[in-house]
């Protein structure tokens, strides 16, 4: 058996490594066109359930923790290859009929992709409302692939032995959902008071009009912040985060490792994004630097991802490197990411000294994504527990996030805004990790760990070296605490909002 699993880790880790080169082209515009289909069939072996079954046997006997840990990241992988194989014709169907959509708006075409960011920088309310409607009837009408790719996932589930996609994800992604989403509805309920007075604030000074008629793409602009672009410019953002990591004694570029992707293509994410395709060796970071607070926050986001990769153990086994609990990737991504909105950062790097409005408005747009992503979780165990999949769920999806958020969802997005294999999981997660780790940093290396060469050590060498190895629990243990808690991130928003 331990010559087969060698065979499958061998090959898991060529199939990661085309599959991430192809997310990557397509991405960053230089591919017309994605195609997974063939890659996923050029490793058809590791789509034999034979094999699955064989290696969960075998690892239910294995006492050995650390061949278990492998064992189960590996299990997990098998299962979520079984189950992008089986929608690898219709997911490539859905990403090029997506890249390829078009809309007229304001006498113009535009890319149904592009049209999203274009969105968020319309000041005209009704002009923005028109937008938002064009878009929706796009996704509407790609609703029926949706439907379709979502039931290949609880197909896959019931083959594999399992009575629900809840269930199929919590045993192999070894989550507690029903405990996190107790914990996120203890963290709605303890955090409602305090974002709708942040809420209502904000949407008082820059939209104007009663937070009861907000409705989802008001908050779009709203978010966008054009009012802090100041703050942001486009052509500070590469040096002042290069500075940055030279003061904690980090190479932006891992020694190498990490390349930027900076050319400006038509058919380019707007949004960064990282492809960590040879872990360490070769991490992508696309950017396609525009200036504003999400420009530079989707910039150090994916830059946390990457330093991460980056700066893992060549050493360490597949497993370690491209598997595990993504909760400690994101957790990374989230440290990197809130340094923009630190005062002491942005008046360091970017010699900003009065940010105190930007702060409360960060942190209401922060409060705003955990809250919605709690009501993503509770919406998706719904939609995922084993019933029919229909438009049913539309109305409950709109609902729920709607009340999380205090602002109007479509239900036409009911299919399109869910993540696979309960992704809405790991960023809460990471959440939770993230206020922890950023707790004990500045416990330990003071509030400006962020320029402590020391404390850079401690994330190169102590953390990111470590690929995934650990769960995010295991690491929050490591660093003090009992395991994750929502503790450290009521008291973030509490000091930050009340």
């Amino acid at each position: 058996m331990k010559a087969k699993i060698d065979e499958i880790c061998k090959q898991a880790e060529k199939f990661l490594m085309e599959l991430l080169e192809e997310e990557y082209l397509a991405g960053a515009g230089i591919s017309e066109t994605i195609d997974t289909d063939s890659i996923f069939a050029k490793y058809s072996q590791l789509a034999e359930m034979e094999s699955f079954f064989a290696l969960r046997e075998y690892a239910s006997s294995v006492t050995d923790g650390e061949e278990k840990r492998r064992l189960g990241y590996l299990l997990e992988f098998c299962g979520q290859f079984l189950e992008g194989f089986a929608s690898r014709k219709l997911k490539d169907k859905i990403d090029n009929t997506e890249a390829n959509q078009t809309l007229e708006f304001d006498g113009k075409t535009h890319s149904f992709r592009m049209s999203q960011v274009l969105v968020r920088n319309i000041a005209e309310r009704e002009k923005r409302r028109e937008l938002e409607d064009l878009i929706l009837g796009i996704v509407a009408k790609n609703n029926g692939l949706y439907l379709d790719y979502w039931r290949f996932g609880h197909r896959i589930a019931g083959e594999l032995g399992y009575g629900s996609y809840v269930g199929y994800c919590e045993d192999l992604g070894r989550l507690d959902l029903a405990q996190l989403e107790q914990v996120t509805a203890d963290f709605l309920k303890g955090t409602e008071g305090l974002f709708r007075e942040n809420m209502k604030y904000q949407v008082d000074k820059v939209l104007g009009i009663p937070l009861e008629e907000l409705e989802r793409h008001d908050s779009l602009f709203l978010f966008r912040a054009t009012a802090y672009d100041h703050l942001f410019q486009k052509g500070r953002m590469l040096p002042a985060v290069e500075r940055w990591a030279g003061d904690m004694g980090i190479d932006m570029r891992a020694e190498g490792n990490i390349h930027f992707d900076l050319e400006q293509r038509d058919r380019k994410r707007p949004r960064a994004f990282c492809c960590p395709i040879e872990i360490p060796n070769r991490v992508v970071l696309t950017i396609m630097p525009q200036g504003g607070v999400e420009d530079y926050k989707s910039f150090l986001h994916e830059l946390g991802h990457s330093l991460h990769f980056g700066y893992s153990n060549g050493s360490l086994p597949m497993e370690y490197r491209y598997l595990g609990d993504n909760s400690v990737t994101e957790s990374f991504a989230f440290l990197i990411e809130h340094l923009s909105q630190n005062p002491l950062w942005l008046s360091r790097y970017l010699g900003q000294e009065d940010c105190s409005k930007y702060i409360r408005f960060a942190f209401t747009n922060l409060l705003y994504m955990v809250r919605r992503y709690s009501a993503k979780l509770s919406y998706e165990l719904q939609l995922h527990d084993g019933s029919p999949v229909g438009e049913e769920r539309a109305d409950l999806y709109a609902r729920l996030l709607s009340k999380a958020c205090l602002c109007k969802y479509s239900p036409k997005s009911y299919l399109v805004d869910v993540d696979a294999d309960f992704y809405a999981a790991r960023y809460l997660r990471a959440w939770l990790f993230w206020a922890q780790l950023e707790n004990y940093l500045r416990e330990k290396y003071d509030r400006d760990w962020f320029s402590n060469p020391k404390a850079g050590e401690f994330l190169m060498e102590g953390l990111w070296s470590r690929g995934q190895k650990e769960s995010a629990d295991e690491m929050a243990v490591e660093l003090g605490y009992d395991g994750l808690d929502v503790e450290s991130l009521m008291e973030m928003f509490k000091g930050n909002l009340a």
